[in-house]
């Protein structure tokens, strides 16, 4: 797989503990969807989930990945036991943060909306790649 599979998450963003978890689970899902045809066979995946929020609430990183994972499976996976890497970030975008890698350009424009989002990366674990980009507090 030379695929490379990413995708926004539009408005607030719910832990596995949160009431609304089911919710988003299968908001996560309808979403990914749209982009993965098929899960992915690969056994080393690559997971990536960038939470970008206003510092209103704010969500504990390992709950949202698991949320997140649980969200994906069936569509860009069949196990969660395939991510071999999962990495999340927090960006408060009411500050400055530093974003690792090439921003994609969907994260930017959801940037200038100034609405939270949760971005999610996942491709093989192997095509892994590392450039900063710092932003400055508006």
């Amino acid at each position: 797989m030379g695929k490379e599979y990413r995708f926004i998450i539009p408005g607030r963003a719910y832990s596995g503990a949160n009431k609304n978890a089911t919710r988003y689970k299968a908001k996560i899902n309808e979403t990914a969807a749209k982009i993965i045809t098929h899960p992915l066979a690969e056994s080393d995946l690559y997971l990536k989930v960038d939470y970008f929020h206003l510092g209103r609430h704010t969500v504990d990183r390992d709950n949202l990945l698991k949320c997140v994972s649980d969200g994906l499976k069936g569509i860009a996976y069949n196990d969660d036991n395939q991510i071999g890497h999962a990495e999340v970030f927090d960006h408060n975008m009411t500050s400055s943060f530093t974003y690792e890698g090439p921003m994609p350009s969907e994260i930017e424009d959801w940037l200038n909306k100034r609405e939270e989002f949760v971005a999610v990366t996942i491709r093989l674990r192997h095509i892994l790649h590392l450039t900063v980009f710092t932003t400055k507090a508006p």
